[in-house]
């Protein structure tokens, strides 16, 4: 969001905040909880505003570890070539970075979509994918991927998520610094009537002040 439209939206929630907070204080409701109330989320929401106005991205060292990217899929044939086609367009090393695509047991055309995109992708992607003959279970697809991948970074993506280009380099980035053990990408619903997600990066957050890092380190890409 540029400076112009930042400061016009900041502007707007002032203006707001203080006639609204006028109007209620100069009522016959001056101490009730109504006034209080209105005070306060004025307040807090003037406050993010300024936050926000201040936030600058973080200046990470430099970090380009291997990466292992596990997708576990069911049912997912109507979205999961593209996804894997969008992992192709990342802009990371082609030689760092892998997508451990699991299909979990599907009961639809899931494993031939996938080994479609894999005769289509070619050297363009590092793709592995493996297929349960019956559903284990998201969290077990997961747990397989990770013990399967030797990389020193794993990325857990959704089956209808599609990554921007650069989603992988920030989601990295954040890890070359010793006090951070996790990374959350931002994601947007690009339709919340169809399925599928696409991640809007940059915008990570991250969790930190753990006493030491994930070996290997787990960056997480969706929520």
């Amino acid at each position: 969001m540029g400076k112009v439209s930042r400061a016009s939206i900041l502007a707007t929630v002032v203006l707001l905040g203080v006639a609204t907070s006028y109007k209620v204080l100069t009522s016959d409701l001056t101490f009730s909880l109504f006034a209080f109330y209105s005070v306060t989320v004025s307040a807090l929401v003037l406050a993010r505003f300024g936050l926000a106005w201040k936030y600058k991205p973080a200046d990470y060292p430099y970090w380009q570890p291997t990466v292992a990217v596990v997708v576990p899929a069911k049912n997912e044939g109507k979205v999961i070539r593209d996804v894997l086609h969008a992992w192709a367009q990342s802009d990371y090393p082609r030689d760092k970075f892998s997508v451990l695509v699991i299909d979990d047991g599907s009961t639809d055309d899931t494993w031939t979509e996938i080994q479609r995109a894999q005769r289509e992708l070619g050297t363009r992607l590092q793709l592995e994918p493996h297929r349960f003959q019956e559903n284990r279970g998201k969290r077990r697809a997961l747990a397989w991927g990770f013990r399967a991948t030797k990389s020193e970074v794993i990325v857990a993506s959704d089956s209808d998520s599609f990554p921007e280009p650069n989603a992988l380099t920030e989601i990295v980035r954040p890890l070359g610094d010793a006090k951070v053990a996790g990374v959350v990408g931002h994601v947007t619903v690009r339709n919340p009537r169809v399925s599928g997600r696409r991640y809007r990066l940059p915008g990570t957050t991250w969790l930190s002040g753990l006493s030491s890092r994930l070996s290997p380190s787990l960056g997480v890409s969706s929520a």
